[in-house]
Formats: structure tokens, C-alpha cells, sequence
């Protein structure tokens, strides 16, 4: 492990001499290296070198933590009675048993519960907050009691 450390670095310093080091490893490897970097701090110390998860484990920890939200919320059953899934499989959705098929489960939950409101990327809102923004468009500033007894207002 401390070869293959020191491979990087050197390569790294030689050919971006002012870049930091960075190593990205899955997580059996990242908890070795971690364990030797806070053992030979002189060579592999947190100020040389920078050691991260690869990515499939961070997308892995997000969607435990998103599933830590939605647990108990109802989203299984939303998807077992939308005819998604099945009660099990919506399950396991929640523990992240399967990373690519709890990707497609949140995605299709963002389908369904957003309403894009502009071509920007992070522009999806909330169904509910899309229709109080609809009620309010409609109701003006009179509310409900307005609307109803001002003929203009039933116009709009």
C-alpha cells in the first residue's frame, strides 16, 4: 500500500508540482491507508496527501442518508401503490441495497413529487409549493373570500 502511496505522490508532484495529492479507493483500501497515514505522518501525513472514498461509496452514504429521511415518511408505500415496486423491494431502497436501482427509485420520486417551473437544472419544486404558488397567482391579494365576492377577481 505505502508503494503504491508513494507512486502518487511522486507522479503527482512531477507533474503538477503545486496540485495536491489526492486518492480516491474503495472502502476497505481507504481504511488502510487512512490507518498508515495517521501512523507515518511524516511521509503520508493529512498535509502530503488527501485520501477520499471513490465515488460509488459516496453516492452509496448519500443515498443511506436520504433513505435515513424517508424512512417511516411513506414513500415505500407511495411506490408500492403507484405500482413502482413491490413493498420488499421498496424496502430496500430505504438500506441501499442495490445503489443503481435506489438511483432509479429516487429519480422517478423527483418525477413524480416536482414540477419543473424553468429550464435550470435545480429548478424542480415541490408539487404542494407549486400548487400554493398557482393559489396564490389566482387568489391575488383578496384570498378565498375575495375571489368570491369581487366579480373582477372571478375574471382572472
Amino acid at each position: 500500500m505505502t508503494h503504491g502511496m508513494d507512486i502518487i505522490q511522486q507522479s503527482t508532484n512531477f507533474l503538477h508540482p503545486v496540485q495536491g495529492v489526492v486518492i480516491a479507493m474503495d472502502q476497505p483500501l481507504f481504511a488502510l491507508a487512512k490507518s498508515i497515514q495517521w501512523t507515518r505522518l511524516n511521509n503520508y501525513g493529512e498535509d502530503k496527501l488527501f485520501i477520499m472514498f471513490g465515488l460509488l461509496h459516496i453516492e452509496q452514504y448519500f443515498l443511506k442518508d436520504i433513505g435515513k429521511c424517508l424512512d417511516g415518511s411513506g414513500w415505500t408505500q407511495m411506490l408500492t401503490s403507484a405500482g413502482v415496486t413491490h413493498h420488499g423491494t421498496a424496502e430496500s431502497f430505504i438500506k441501499v441495497a442495490n445503489i443503481a436501482k435506489t438511483r432509479l427509485a429516487n429519480h422517478i420520486t423527483r418525477l413524480i413529487c416536482c414540477e419543473k417551473k424553468s429550464e435550470n437544472v435545480f429548478s424542480g419544486i415541490g408539487l404542494d409549493q407549486a400548487h400554493e404558488q398557482n393559489n396564490a397567482i389566482l387568489k391575488g391579494d383578496g384570498g378565498a373570500v375575495g375571489l368570491f365576492t369581487d366579480p373582477a377577481a372571478l375574471r382572472r
